[in-house]
């Protein structure tokens, strides 16, 4: 058996307060997640920071805090900058790899406790560094420091949407975790109104010091809370703890373990989850490059893509380097510095919209449209930027426009693409690759978001405004992609998105593509087959893995801890309520 995490509350919070709190910590951790993302922006034109990093930094050391245009720093060096910055993204990634090869092993909880205790230790060795080092030491020392934090944070990004997708249910599922989406953006609005209140503490080290150090408060709010949250039953089924799982499925319907309802949830996660793990036996790696009945290919490659797309949108041009892309715009510095933190506002106050959203459009719909919108939004910027780099110092009407479409660019991705990539990956992959598939869509995300915010820098000191050229046409491309080969998986639960994919292998006898739609036999099926009630998706449950083989799990489950009653065989979960409608518990299906 693996060792567990103690849960410190044990069964005390239950219903929709359990479903409450696990939403809260989710969002505490990508909360954190966008604060990392959005503290950096405000400190490049800060004085103290620049006398620690010259390098780094847009002005000079000990530079006075204006309300003016702010002098140039000639120490500055673009690529350092990028690098540094940059560099969070690959601990990230390592951190996201971490999971792909212990995740499953160790846990849902236990992964993200490391990950929040690794970014503490990350933030003390940023803050602690010492001004009486040779400026390189300096360097070095925090270049580490952005490693290790992202470490943790690839860790719990690659973690947080799996435990929390299998703790909801599949009516709010999407909510949930939109939800997330929209505190990576509170976070970015935090730590951009941080950074501009620190900002004027320009006789201090504190000016820089503190708005990096105050990630560690999200950081221990994350481990406390995930001490007192159980773990996800799914995972507890996967690795034999049944009645532990029994007890987590009855805390989340606020009822008891012998309830017909819970013991007919457990019955059918243990049987499919048992019936994959019989059939296809221990998970190897190169399952993930299989195109068969499964699809784990196809299905781990769009999340892949997913992700990736979310860093190509130019979406961490913006947030990362905010007061700088405002300042490149409006000369004016106190100016430039307000339009950062009304962009993160308004970009918070938009990812809330898209709550209500995520639902009613689908999936599909709101990547493919929000898509345009950002293309076109920097097609603008091109226009504007060019205008506004042939006439410097002067404020032209051109800055308002670009203003404006900087915020507009912000809006669009916050309704498409900011928590839609976190929860998309975990709905197209089965539990037995979920882990896997996940780490690797989330190390596609950092190794992206490294290259943008690497990249970012360097393109606007020598391309400048030809930079939002680049990501007009790429965010152009997304759209037929996502219509060629994204599923559309609003309200349906994640086992029957399994047997989706299953039953487009067989029902394109092989075929993978649908040339008469132009799309994919799995897109084309999820547009337009209905939805399963409990008691069909038990009856394609047993016509894939085949009757006898169901009777024979049935026969051995019920000698488990956790009987099942002739009563709970009568009775079916609510397809829209019961929390196993929302993690499918199977790899797909083979063939009796």
């Amino acid at each position: 058996m693996v060792k567990q995490l103690p849960c410190l509350t044990g069964s005390a919070l239950k219903g929709r307060s359990l479903t409450a709190a696990v939403a809260l910590i989710s969002g505490v951790g990508f909360m954190l997640f966008g604060y990392d993302q959005g503290v950096m922006s405000g400190l490049f034109q800060a004085g103290q920071f620049a006398a620690y990093f010259p390098k780094m930094a847009e002005t000079p050391p000990y530079a006075l805090a204006t309300s003016g245009s702010v002098p140039s720093n000639p120490a500055f060096d673009s690529t350092i900058q990028g690098a540094v910055t940059g560099i969070y993204e690959i601990g990230a990634m390592v951190g996201s790899l971490i999971v792909l090869w212990k995740g499953d092993k160790i846990g849902r909880r236990s992964s993200i406790a490391i990950g929040a205790c690794t970014m503490i230790v990350g933030t003390i060795i940023m803050t602690a560094v010492n001004i009486k080092y040779d400026a390189n030491s300096r360097l070095t020392q925090f270049a580490i420091g952005r490693v290790v934090t992202g470490l943790g944070n690839g860790l719990n990004t690659s973690t947080i949407p799996m435990w929390q997708s299998e703790l909801s249910k599949a009516h709010n599922r999407g909510l949930l975790v939109l939800i997330e989406g929209a505190l990576i953006a509170g976070g970015i609005m935090i730590s951009y109104w941080i950074d501009y209140g620190f900002y004027w503490i320009d006789g201090s080290s504190v000016q820089w010091q503190f708005p990096i150090a105050f990630q560690c408060a999200f950081a221990i709010v994350l481990l406390l809370g995930i001490l007192c949250l159980p773990e996800s039953p799914r995972w507890l089924i996967k690795k034999g703890h049944h009645e532990q799982a029994a007890k987590v499925l009855a805390q989340l319907d606020n009822t008891t373990t012998d309830d017909p309802a819970v013991q007919t949830q457990l019955r059918q996660l243990q049987e499919s989850i048992g019936a994959a793990e019989e059939l296809m036996g221990d998970f190897s790696y190169k399952e993930l490059l299989q195109n068969g009945p499964e699809q784990n290919l196809y299905r781990t490659s769009i999340a892949f893509v997913a992700q990736a797309f979310q860093q190509l949108s130019g979406i961490n041009l913006i947030t990362y380097y905010a007061a700088t892309v405002f300042a490149s715009v409006q000369p004016e510095n106190k100016t430039a510095r307000l339009l950062t933190c009304g962009n993160g506002t308004e970009y918070f106050l938009a990812s809330l919209v898209a709550l209500f959203m995520i639902d009613t459009l689908g999936r599909r719909n709101l990547m493919m449209w929000t898509a345009f919108g950002m293309s076109a939004s920097m097609a603008v910027l091109a226009g504007t930027v060019k205008q506004i780099n042939d006439n410097p110092g002067k404020t032209l009407p051109e800055s308002y426009v670009a203003s404006v479409f900087l915020y507009l660019f912000n809006t669009f991705f916050a309704l498409g693409w900011l928590g839609m990539t976190w929860l998309y990956p975990p709905e197209v992959t089965s539990i037995r690759i979920r882990a896997p598939a996940s780490a690797i869509a989330t190390s596609s995300n950092w190794l992206f978001n490294f290259l943008i915010v690497m990249i970012t820098p360097i393109a606007f000191n020598n391309i400048k405004w030809q930079t939002y050229l680049i990501f007009t046409v790429l965010n152009a491309f997304f759209i037929p992609v996502i219509y060629i080969f994204f599923v559309e998986t609003k309200r349906r639960s994640l086992e029957e998105l399994d047997l989706l994919f299953a039953e487009s292998y067989d029902d394109g006898k092989g075929s993978f593509f649908k040339w008469s739609h132009f799309m994919t036999t799995a897109c084309y099926l999820s547009l337009h087959k209905r939805l399963l009630s409990s008691e069909e998706l038990d009856a394609e449950l047993a016509k894939k893995f085949g009757d006898d083989h169901i009777t024979t799990m049935r026969s051995r489950l019920s000698g488990n801890q956790v009987p099942i009653s002739d009563k709970a065989e009568k009775t079916s979960a609510h397809d829209e309520d019961s929390p196993h409608d929302n993690l499918s518990s199977h790899s797909g299906s083979r063939h009796s």
